[in-house]
């Protein structure tokens, strides 16, 4: 019996450090390129290179875009045409290509931002998978599925919270189950402050389920 359990503690023990070594090795794992040039890291989400929405203003959002990409190498940055409350950034390089909606809801460059919004394209190298995206924002605390499109692909909002309040949405297109590879087509940080139009809890809302792992999708329908 003493034996047994002698062999079960240093069993135990062992997985422990192993899980830990693990754990500290994928830390230590350089980010995805996506992850890299966005720099999704340099401030906690729902904040973006220093803009936070319902605090930053338009005309701040982009000196500070401005600032954060003018002198990377390799990348080139393009602002689509002036529109009042609006800007879209391009961000390009030899193998990523994103489009970033910037938003203030108002017809004002002087107005809070609202939202951020990532639309990434076309090759599969410029968009983040949900593993990726795990590394930034942990796994999804709800998940909606907001219908199915042609040859039974499904659309797939994740949803992740910050004390419940929604500050990041991740649009997916899957098949008929959730898996760590499946690639974002859009990635939306939102203005989540206690005055914020956008703000909403998880009260009430029967489409947000929460989640459940990776799992088959029918997992996730409304009750």
């Amino acid at each position: 019996m003493r034996l047994f359990i002698q062999c079960t503690v240093a069993l135990f023990v062992s997985l422990t450090v192993l899980t830990g070594t693990l754990i500290i090795v994928a830390r230590q794992e350089p980010l995805p390129e996506p992850l890299a040039l966005l720099h999704l890291t340099d401030c906690a989400p729902p904040c973006w290179i220093g803009i936070t929405p319902g605090s930053t203003t338009l005309t701040e959002a982009e000196v500070l875009v401005q600032k954060r990409y003018a002198q990377v190498p390799g990348v080139e940055i393009s602002f689509g045409p002036p529109i009042p409350g609006l800007v879209d950034v391009m961000l390009r390089d030899q193998a990523f290509r994103v489009v970033i909606n910037i938003d203030t809801q108002a017809a004002r460059n002087d107005a809070p931002v609202r939202f951020i919004t990532f639309k990434f394209s076309d090759p599969p190298s410029s968009k983040l998978s949900i593993g990726d995206l795990s590394k930034l924002l942990d796994v999804p605390a709800y998940v909606s599925i907001l219908g199915i499109g042609i040859n039974s692909v499904n659309y797939v909002s994740l949803n992740y919270s910050s004390d419940k309040m929604h500050g990041a949405t991740m649009l997916i297109r899957s098949g008929s189950r959730l898996d760590w590879t499946q690639a974002s087509y859009w990635l939306r940080f939102r203005d989540i402050g206690p005055n914020s139009p956008t703000r909403y809890d998880d009260t009430g809302q029967p489409w947000l389920i929460p989640w459940r792992g990776f799992t088959r999708l029918e997992n996730y329908k409304w009750p």
